[in-house]
């Protein structure tokens, strides 16, 4: 409705503060309010990763959870269990019969926190979708090279790109502008995964100090 609001959650960092320096009988800088704050709001959000097929989602998603002590949720994966299909089968009905139930994943998820998940790579191909993760969630673009994916990437079981790894090159042709349009940052995945974790884990930290007092 635009009207201005707020939840509770800044009156009850304020409270812990007073309180701390009750107990302890120190003083805490006021600034201190803002800074814990906007981590507690980055914990609750959810780190959404976006991309190709075989552009290092779930790999660069599970090893970035661990780091950050996260639940990971491979989107493709949560879908399949839910629907108690394959995604094979679902696009064996029709791509609108798959995309149907990715809509009603990503809305199941979006209504979650603190994950890391991981997409398939035609989630942006319905803006509903992206609307619905970034209201719980920042999303990361993982834009790797199509020559990289295409050399290394599974055709048989992706449905998309069953026709061959050709394929590749068309799809990120035909995603690219809605994959940089729905990203609030981009991480290019080229070096080592070691490499592009660390590049990962600074943008999504934005190098924030420690939360202890």
């Amino acid at each position: 409705l635009g009207i201005p609001c707020s939840d509770g959650l800044p009156m009850l960092v304020a409270q812990a503060k007073a309180a701390e320096e009750h107990f302890f009988e120190k003083s805490i800088p006021d600034s201190e309010n803002e800074r814990i704050l906007a981590h507690l709001r980055r914990e609750c959000t959810n780190i959404v990763l976006i991309g190709m097929p075989g552009c290092g989602k779930s790999t660069l998603g599970r090893r970035l959870a661990g780091a950050l002590h996260r639940s990971f949720v491979d989107a493709d994966t949560y879908l399949e269990e839910k629907e108690g299909k394959s995604i094979p089968e679902l696009f064996a009905v029709s791509e609108d019969c798959f995309r149907d139930a990715e809509e009603r994943t990503i809305e199941a998820l979006a209504k979650r926190e603190s994950l890391v998940i991981a997409t398939g790579g035609g989630v942006v191909k319905r803006a509903v979708n992206i609307e619905r993760l970034k209201k719980t969630g920042t999303i990361y673009f993982i834009d790797r090279r199509p020559e990289d994916i295409a050399g290394d990437v599974e055709v048989s079981t992706r449905p998309l790109l069953a026709e061959g790894s050709a394929k590749v090159y068309t799809l990120y042709h035909e995603r690219i502008a809605l994959y940089r349009k729905a990203a609030d940052e981009i991480v290019v995945n080229e070096g080592s995964l070691e490499s592009v974790l660390k590049k990962l884990l600074a943008e999504v930290t934005d190098g924030e100090r420690p939360l202890l007092v």
